[in-house]
Formats: structure tokens, C-alpha cells, sequence
């Protein structure tokens, strides 16, 4: 056996008790251990001409091994390797704490989606905090595990310093839970989170979360308040904090009891700057959650996502590509400091639409923007 194990290692070739893939399971546990440290390590510097397919069948035996210590081994030896082909990677991030927890950790090989996944499925919290550990944690993955409303969870999202968490992720996650002394504390360690932002974040907050946070972090802010603009999609909450936003949602609400929240009112509302009542009735319609409305819009404008999004509000498609387009303007003219209002709408899409040289020939855009210039 000893001359086997050899031959493989100095000749990359598989040692000859296992010529037979179904003799794996009758080998002994240090069979089996040794054979995988072996896997492991010709996985971990790639796979050798002919023996890939064999060395993956092997690894696949292998992380199916009735024996946990077999799957602890190759979990912890394969956790960051490039190499681990996606499916034994997702297999063993499903497999017992022991196994799942470094590869939910620390492997590259698990997708976005894949994250998604173990958060639905997955209930064990030892699984869920290792996620959060994650490097570079995604946007979409912090929106998710911040939607479970776990604060432990947030908390450690938080913690981690390489997790994409956006300013209005902030606004919502201190609207919520201001009052929690760990969360504080853990937002106060946040790399990236200086005064500045916190004193940008501190004038959009409701008035209660406002107050801890100014106190906790002993900022000085100007207190005047910033009125409600319903095309600044950066200022849109999930709960109204205006009673311009309440308005305009019982007006929204209003014509969706009476069968009356048709495509041409939406339209309408987009064309003439009313940002928020556009994104409300999609809410409505797709009875898909207002924030994650936004979210998509602000963050997925040209993916599948919003593709679903559009699709499920029932808005007509030949006119998507079109309306992308609008969106598009004023998330950039926000991003750049634009003061864009209802009073200047007109003018700044029609400046936006010459600048970028959108094809105005483009379906449903010589319509759009008849609307938009119309007084």
C-alpha cells in the first residue's frame, strides 16, 4: 500500500488499490483519509491532464462518505480553493456544521445565489453567522440577511468589514434599531462610517432615531429637515415620514380599490416626475414589498431582476427599454448631486436624454417624452 500511495505522489497517478471507483467505499478510514488529503492536493493546484475527471469522481465519492471526518478533512482543506468544483462546493455547504461552516465561509466557488439558497433553506445559526463572515459580502446578500430582521445577524454584517451595506441600507437598519446597544456599538467600529456620513444620515432619519444618534455619536448637525421630494428616490422609505408621502399613497390606494390603477395613470406618474407614486403603484400591482421595489430600481435597473419586477407590475414591455431609460436618468442625476423636482423634470430629461444620445427612436420613447414636455 505504502509503495501506492508512492507511486501517486511521485508519478501523479492514482494508487492501485483504488483502479476501481466502487472500491472506495471498501477502503479503511486511513485509506480514505489519506486518499483524500491526496485529492485535495492535486485539487488545490489544479487538475492533472487525465486524471481530471477520475479526480473528480473521486472527490464526489469522497464528500459523500457516510464518515464525517472524510468531509471535514476535504471542507477545511479545500474551503478557499478555486478549484472545488460548484457542485461539491453548494453539496457540502448543506452537509453538518463541522463541514458546511468553513466552505459557507470562506469559498469562492458559492454564488450569489447560492447564498440565497442556504438563507431560505438553511435554519442552523451556526450556518447563517459563518454567511455573514463572508468576504465582500454583496449588496443583495446584506438587503437579504437584513430582511430576516435576525439582529444578531445584522449585527454581524455590521462587524464585517469587507460587506457592501449602502446608505440607505444604513437609514433603514438605524431607523430600526437605534435604540440596541450592540448595534451601536458595532456601527460605531464600522470602517467607512465617519462623521460625515453619519451627519448626512442623521438628516434623514425619523425623528426618534435621529435623537440617539446624535446623541450616541455626539454629532452636530443642522436640524432643519429635508422636505419631501417625490423624485428623489434616495429619500423614499418604506414607512412615509411626510404627510406628502401618506397622500400620495391614499391617492395611489384609492384608485387601486376602484380598479382604476391602469398603465396609462402609471405612466403618467413617471413622466411627470412623480418618482413615488410610480414606485408605490408597482409595489402595489406586483405586491412586491415597497423598499425592495427601490432597492431593484436603484441597484438592478438592466438585470433579470427588475426584467420580473416589470413583468409582474403588468406595465406593457414593448415600452420597458423606454421607461429603463427614464429610470436611468434620474438615478444618475441623483448620484450627481442634481436637484431634480416635479418644476424641473421636463427640462432635465430632455437635457439627459441629448447628452447620453439616447435613441429617441427607441419603442415607446417619441410617446414618453411627449408626456414629459407636455405642460
Amino acid at each position: 500500500m505504502q509503495q501506492s500511495f508512492f507511486t501517486f505522489l511521485t508519478n501523479y497517478s492514482i494508487p492501485n488499490f483504488i483502479s476501481k471507483t466502487e472500491n472506495i467505499k471498501k477502503l479503511s478510514m486511513e485509506q480514505k483519509l489519506s486518499l483524500a488529503l491526496q485529492i485535495c492536493y492535486f485539487t488545490e493546484n489544479g487538475f492533472l491532464y487525465d486524471e481530471e475527471d477520475q479526480l473528480k469522481d473521486y472527490l464526489k465519492q469522497l464528500t459523500a462518505d457516510s464518515n464525517q471526518e472524510v468531509r471535514v478533512l476535504i471542507a477545511n482543506q479545500l474551503k478557499s480553493s478555486r478549484n472545488l468544483p460548484h457542485e461539491v462546493a453548494l453539496k457540502l455547504a448543506f452537509d453538518i456544521n463541522k463541514v458546511a461552516v468553513p466552505i459557507i465561509t470562506y469559498s469562492p466557488q458559492l454564488t450569489d445565489s447560492d447564498l440565497i439558497q442556504i438563507l431560505d433553506d438553511i435554519k442552523e445559526a451556526n450556518k447563517l453567522v459563518a454567511l455573514t463572515q463572508r468576504n465582500n459580502l454583496s449588496e443583495e446578500i446584506c438587503f437579504k440577511i437584513f430582511s430576516m430582521k435576525d439582529l444578531n445577524l445584522i449585527i454581524n454584517v455590521i462587524k464585517n468589514p469587507t460587506s457592501q451595506v449602502s446608505f440607505e441600507l444604513y437609514r433603514v437598519l438605524i431607523n430600526a434599531y437605534h435604540k440596541d446597544r450592540s448595534f451601536l456599538t458595532a456601527l460605531s467600529l464600522r470602517n467607512g462610517l465617519d462623521d460625515k456620513t453619519l451627519r448626512k444620515l442623521a438628516l434623514e432619519l425619523d425623528a426618534e432615531a435621529k435623537k440617539n444618534i446624535i446623541r450616541h455619536f455626539n454629532l452636530h448637525v443642522n436640524r432643519s429637515t429635508t422636505p419631501f421630494c417625490p423624485t428623489n428616490i434616495t429619500y423614499f422609505e418604506d414607512h412615509p415620514l411626510h404627510e406628502k408621502e401618506n397622500e400620495l399613497r391614499k391617492r395611489v390606494d384609492q384608485l387601486y380599490s376602484q380598479n382604476s390603477l391602469n398603465n396609462a395613470i402609471i405612466i403618467h406618474f413617471l413622466c411627470k416626475g412623480d418618482l413615488y407614486s410610480f414606485l408605490y403603484s408597482i409595489s402595489k400591482l406586483s405586491e412586491i414589498p415597497f423598499s425592495q421595489v427601490k432597492f431593484i430600481i436603484l441597484n438592478h435597473l438592466y438585470t433579470e431582476e427588475f426584467k420580473k419586477l416589470f413583468y409582474s407590475s403588468g406595465l406593457p414591455t414593448n415600452f420597458m427599454a423606454a421607461i429603463q431609460a427614464i429610470l436611468n436618468a434620474i438615478i444618475i442625476g441623483v448620484k450627481e448631486g442634481e436637484n431634480t423636482n416635479k418644476e424641473n423634470f421636463s427640462s432635465s430629461m430632455r437635457r439627459f436624454i441629448k447628452e447620453n444620445k439616447i435613441d429617441r427612436k427607441m419603442e415607446g420613447m417619441s410617446y414618453l417624452m411627449k408626456l414629459i414636455t407636455r405642460r
